[in-house]
């Protein structure tokens, strides 16, 4: 009984950060995966009795909380969609369990909307070529994105809001089918944008507007980069091309009515009809006024 009890405590105090002791792997695996589910951005500290197996409960949290390799600097939206994934074990000390979460999206309608977003962007656009897509991308985000404090994935691309805008460019070129990461420079902890166009590496940089340079380029020197990118030493020449970008946020609010279509070409009709009313009745006004100068210059003449 006093074993449940103390189960229970844990359960009701482990998303206020409440240190509650974990009686065995089962234990310690439930609360684990509790702190997940409530999606609640904090550090947590889990308490737990000698009975627990802390290699068994790494391999668990290694498993399923963290990247594959905690040695990579190279990661895909996915890393970060739910919650970022935790890079180094947690810390173990004096029979705690220390880790910090922070989750990027709350709830299973945002992450709905998200991936309801990326399929109908690969609708409409994925006939264009690589280089198109890349320009699509970076003119729409830097057209269309105000950087905030937000930096869920759901608010960069419903509500126009992303301090991380890394994330969104991978998303895109991602559902794209332009091969992307995100990239996180091991001595400062900054994240940009890696892009592979013609078979070779590019950094993408869209907040610094570093766009598709090689390593040579100032500010940025060769990281260790996994997943095989080696990144060019020469800049990409992205052309302009014609395309709407802005059409991108009629996937998310909303293409116009067929009735506001029709109102709007109702408006343009009255409003040329107007105009060729005030045309015709200035037309009149000067010929009158023709007239009457050459009546009087008659009048004149003739006395």
């Amino acid at each position: 009984m006093k074993r449940y009890f103390l189960l229970f405590i844990s359960l009701m105090c482990i998303t206020c950060n409440v240190n509650a002791i974990s009686l065995s792997n089962e234990d310690m695996i439930r609360v684990i995966n509790n702190i997940f589910q409530n999606k609640i951005s904090d550090s947590y500290s889990i308490e737990y009795s000698n009975d627990v197996d802390i290699n068994e409960i790494n391999k668990y949290f290694k498993t399923n909380y963290m990247l594959s390799s905690s040695n990579t600097n190279v990661y895909t939206y996915e890393d970060f969609i739910i919650f970022d994934k935790i890079r180094n074990y947690p810390v173990v000390q004096d029979n705690k369990y220390n880790f910090s979460v922070k989750f990027n999206l709350v709830s299973k309608s945002e992450y709905d909307d998200v991936i309801k977003f990326g399929k109908e962007l690969n609708n409409k656009y994925n006939n264009l070529s690589e280089d198109e897509k890349v320009y699509l991308v970076i003119n729409y985000i830097k057209n269309n994105i105000t950087k905030s404090g937000f930096t869920s994935l759901y608010e960069a691309i419903y509500n126009y809001n992303s301090n991380d805008t890394y994330l969104l460019v991978q998303f895109m070129l991602s559902n794209l089918n332009v091969e992307s990461y995100i990239t996180e420079r091991l001595n400062t902890g900054k994240k940009y944008n890696l892009v592979k166009l013609h078979d070779k590496w590019y950094i993408l940089d869209i907040d610094n507007d570093y766009i598709l340079v090689g390593y040579n380029t100032a500010d940025f020197k060769p990281d260790t980069y996994s997943n095989n990118v080696l990144v060019s030493k020469y800049n990409y020449s992205l052309e302009t091309y014609n395309i709407d970008y802005n059409e991108i946020k009629y996937l998310i609010d909303g293409y116009p009515s067929k009735d506001n279509k029709n109102e709007n070409e109702q408006n343009d009709s009255n409003n040329k009809s107007n105009s060729k009313i005030i045309i015709s009745v200035i037309e009149w006004i000067v010929l009158l006024g023709s007239l009457c100068v050459i009546i009087l210059l008659v009048r004149h003449y003739t006395r």
